[in-house]
C-alpha cells in the first residue's frame, strides 16, 4: 500500500508497517508481542495430538504475461447513469417488498433517504446515535495527526420481507461510547430494528429496538451491508474486531500457533469475523431475537448465532436467485478476496489471507505453510478452511490492482444481455497516477449457475483430514521463553504467492466508456440492485466523510448514440457500418 490513507471500508492505514500519516510520523504503535498472545483454549488441547503432516501453500502462475493488459481482462461495455447526489458517502442500498416504485441508501453521516420519481426524500435520521466521525474513541489507530478516513457510521439498511404488511426495517450503525464500554475501547456495533410511519414516507428513531449493541475494540474493520435471505432470516455481517492482523487488544487467542489472536477463528468467546443468522421474529431467552434451529453451531460450545465464520471485514453480502450468499472480505497487506459463503464455513482469517498463509508479524510475507484444515467448531474432526472464489492482489506488476475489495450482486437484470449471471463487485484505491475505483465482474469457469456447494468450493476434501501438529497452539507451559514453535514456518523470502487464476472464477474489469482507462472517476463505495435485478454503485469523491459528491450511479448499456458516433465508418459505396461493443454490424441499404 503507499502512504495515503485508504477508505471507510477497509484497508487499514494500518496494514502497511512503513505506512506514514500526512505528517510522516509512524501512525502504528507497537505491535503484541506474539509470544504473550500465544496461550492455549481448552479447544487446543484436544486437538494437540492430530499427525503431523506439512501443507504448502499453492503456488500457481497467473498466465498472464501482459503487462499492458493489467491483472483484469477487459470486460463488459457499461455506462453509469447518475440518479442521485448531493449525498457524503453513501454506505448502503436496499428496496422494500411494497407497492411503490422506489429505492433507499443510507449515508454515513446518519442519514438514510428513498428516491421516488427521481427525488430524494429523508427517510430517517440516527445522526444523534452514531459516533462522532473523525473522532477516535479508543486507542487504535494511535494518536495520527491529519487522519483522513473513517470506516464507522451508518453502514447499512435492509427491509424486512414483510414490510408492506409490519413497516419494519434495519439499521446497522457504530453507536457512541458509554461509561459500560470496556477502557480504551472504540464504540458499539448496533442492529436495530424500527417501524416506518403509516404513510411509509418517513419512520421514527424512536421506533428503535436493539437487536445486538455489542462493543467494538478498535474504529476499524466494521463490516458493511446486512441481508435477507431466501429464508426470511437475517444475515448480519460483523468484522474481527479491527485493529491489525486480528492481534490487537479484544482479540482472544486461538487454536493456530503461527500468530497470536484470532477473533476470526473464534466462535465460542465473542461474535467477532463472522457471519451471523438472525430470526428477527422471534425472541429466545433473554436474547431479542431467535436462533433458526439449523444454525451450524446450535447445541455445540459455539455461539449459536453465528453463521459462518474466518472473516477479516465482510463488506458488502448478497444473494442471488439461486440461495447463494455472496461475501467480498477485506484483505490485510497483499489480497483481497470474494467468498461464497456456506453454513458453518470456515473461511481462513487469520490463518490465510485469500488463498495464501498469513504471518501476522510478517504479513507483507506469506509463510510457506499453514494447513488446509481447522480443528471442527462443530464436533470432532476438521473443517476446510475454505478458498475463494475471487482473488487479486494489491499490486500486479508495479502497478496498483485495489487496496479493498468492495461485494456487489449478481447480475440477473434485463438491460445488459452481456453481464448477465456474472457477479459485479469492485475495487477502491488511492493511487494518483490512477483512477479511484474499479468495477469487476467474475464469472464460473464452468458456467454454473445454480447453487455452489462444498464440493464446488473444496473439490479435493479427503475423507480423512488432519491438522498438522507443528500448526496448534501449545499449552503456555509447553513453550520456551527463548524460542517460538511456529518461526520454522515462515518463509522471509516469500514476499508474495502468485495468484491461482485455474482455482477461482474468471476475473474481468468492466470498461466505463465514458473514461479512457475505463474506471470510474470516483472512490467506490457500495452496490445496490433494484427491484428489476438492475445495479448501481455508490461512490464519492472525498475520503473523509464530507463535503455533497456522494452520488448514485446506475451501471447502464453503453450510450449508443455516442458509440456509433464515436465508431461510425464508411465502406467504398458510402455506406455506413458501426461497432457496438465490439460487434460489428452494417446498416440496411
Amino acid at each position: 500500500m503507499t502512504d495515503e490513507p485508504t477508505t471507510q471500508s477497509e484497508k487499514d492505514v494500518e496494514t502497511e508497517k512503513n505506512e506514514q500519516s500526512e505528517d510522516g510520523t509512524d501512525g502504528l504503535g507497537g505491535n503484541p508481542s506474539r509470544r504473550r498472545l500465544l496461550q492455549a483454549t481448552g479447544a487446543i488441547g484436544a486437538s494437540a495430538a492430530l499427525p503431523i503432516s506439512v501443507v504448502a501453500a499453492t503456488e500457481s502462475s497467473s498466465g498472464d504475461d501482459d503487462a499492458a493488459a493489467g491483472f483484469f481482462e477487459k470486460g463488459v461495455d457499461v455506462s453509469l447513469e447518475e440518479v442521485a447526489g448531493g449525498l457524503t458517502a453513501p454506505t448502503s442500498f436496499a428496496v422494500a417488498e411494497e407497492d411503490r416504485d422506489r429505492w433507499f441508501v443510507t449515508d454515513q453521516t446518519g442519514q438514510a433517504y428513498y428516491c421516488e420519481d427521481g427525488e430524494l426524500h429523508e427517510f430517517i435520521s440516527v445522526k444523534d446515535r452514531i459516533v462522532e466521525l473523525g473522532n477516535m474513541y479508543g486507542q487504535f489507530p494511535p494518536e495520527k495527526p491529519g487522519l483522513q478516513y473513517d470506516e464507522r457510521g451508518l453502514l447499512g439498511i435492509e427491509f424486512h420481507p414483510d414490510f408492506q404488511e409490519n413497516r419494519k426495517f434495519y439499521l446497522h450503525y457504530s453507536g457512541m461510547p458509554d461509561e459500560e464500554l470496556p477502557d480504551r475501547w472504540d464504540h458499539y456495533t448496533v442492529l436495530a430494528e424500527y417501524e416506518a410511519n403509516e404513510d411509509t414516507d418517513s419512520a421514527d428513531p424512536e421506533s428503535e429496538r436493539l437487536l445486538l449493541h455489542t462493543p467494538h475494540p478498535q474504529m476499524n474493520h466494521n463490516a458493511g451491508p446486512m441481508a435477507f435471505g431466501p429464508d426470511d432470516y437475517l444475515y448480519f455481517p460483523i468484522g474481527d474486531g479491527g485493529g491489525k492482523n486480528d492481534t490487537f487488544y479484544g482479540h482472544v487467542d486461538d487454536w493456530f500457533g503461527l500468530n497470536g489472536g484470532g477473533n476470526g477463528q473464534d466462535v465460542s468467546e465473542n461474535i467477532y469475523g463472522s457471519i451471523l443468522r438472525l430470526d428477527v421474529d422471534d425472541t429466545e431467552g433473554d436474547k431479542p431475537y431467535g436462533i433458526p434451529d439449523d444454525n451450524p453451531l446450535v447445541g455445540t460450545d459455539g455461539l449459536d448465532e453465528i453463521y459462518a465464520w474466518g472473516f477479516r471485514n465482510p463488506f458488502g453480502i448478497s444473494f442471488d436467485s439461486h440461495g447463494n450468499l455472496f461475501q467480498a472480505d477485506a484483505g490485510e497487506a497483499l489480497f483481497e478476496e470474494v467468498n461464497i459463503v456456506l453454513k458453518g464455513g470456515n473461511y481462513g482469517w487469520n490463518i490465510k489471507e485469500g488463498t495464501h498463509c498469513f504471518d501476522a508479524e510478517n504479513h507483507d510475507k506469506p509463510p510457506k505453510k499453514c494447513p488446509d484444515y481447522a480443528p471442527s467448531k462443530t464436533g470432532d474432526g476438521v473443517e476446510p478452511l475454505i478458498d475463494p472464489i475471487v482473488e487479486f492482489p494489491h499490486e500486479y506488476k508495479g502497478e496498483k490492482v485495489g487496496e479493498v475489495v468492495i461485494g456487489g450482486h449478481r447480475y440477473e437484470g434485463d438491460a445488459i444481455p452481456e453481464l448477465q449471471d456474472k457477479y459485479v463487485y469492485g475495487a477502491f484505491f488511492k493511487n494518483p497516477k490512477q483512477s479511484k475505483g474499479r468495477l469487476l465482474t467474475a464469472s464460473p469457469p464452468d458456467g454454473q449457475q445454480g447453487e455452489v456447494t462444498l464440493e464446488d468450493l473444496e473439490p479435493d476434501f479427503p475423507d480423512d483430514p488432519d491438522v498438522p501438529s507443528e500448526f496448534i497452539n501449545p499449552s503456555e507451559d509447553e513453550i520456551s521463553k527463548d524460542e517460538m514453535p511456529s518461526d520454522a514456518l515462515i518463509d522471509k523470502e516469500n514476499k508474495k504467492n502468485e495468484v491461482p487464476r485455474d482455482e477461482l472464477w474468471d476475473m474481468a474489469q468492466m470498461n466505463v466508456v465514458e473514461n479512457e482507462d475505463g474506471m470510474p472517476d470516483y472512490y467506490v463505495r457500495q452496490f445496490g440492485r433494484d427491484h428489476d435485478g438492475e445495479l448501481y454503485v455508490l461512490v464519492n469523491d472525498k475520503l473523509l466523510p464530507k463535503g455533497e459528491t456522494g452520488k448514485v450511479l446506475k451501471i447502464v448499456p453503453p450510450d449508443q448514440e455516442e458509440t456509433s458516433q464515436e465508431t461510425t465508418m464508411t465502406d467504398d459505396e458510402g455506406h455506413s457500418s458501426e461497432t457496438e461493443s465490439g460487434t460489428e454490424t452494417t446498416a440496411d441499404n
